[in-house]
């Protein structure tokens, strides 16, 4: 079962860690976006930046804005709206590491 990651900041902050950890390699599919070419879209993602991720269908690389998309990560077992991944991810992944210590 997918768990539903919305703007929720306790439920976001619950979650937090295991999004918190690198997402470059990881497989991601868009299942809502207000660009209505994105949706159903998956593949791996190759590049993040603060606003978006570059992503490789195996056919293309597509460019994915995280506002307004939710998307889904297989792996982690997690749907997550993009607006709570809108941070730059050397942060994020700065973040993990202190909590780790």
């Amino acid at each position: 079962m997918l768990k539903r990651v919305r703007s929720n900041r306790f439920l976001a902050r619950k979650l937090l860690d295991q999004l918190l950890d690198e997402l470059i390699g990881e497989p991601v599919e868009v299942s809502r976006s207000r660009d209505k070419t994105r949706i159903g879209l998956s593949g791996i993602i190759l590049l993040e930046r603060k606003d978006r991720f570059l992503i490789d269908t195996g056919k293309k690389r597509v460019r994915v804005y995280k506002r307004g998309t939710e998307f889904v990560f297989p792996t982690l077992g997690l749907r997550v709206m993009g607006d709570v991944l809108y941070v730059d991810p050397a942060r994020r992944t700065m973040i993990l590491d202190l909590r780790r210590r």
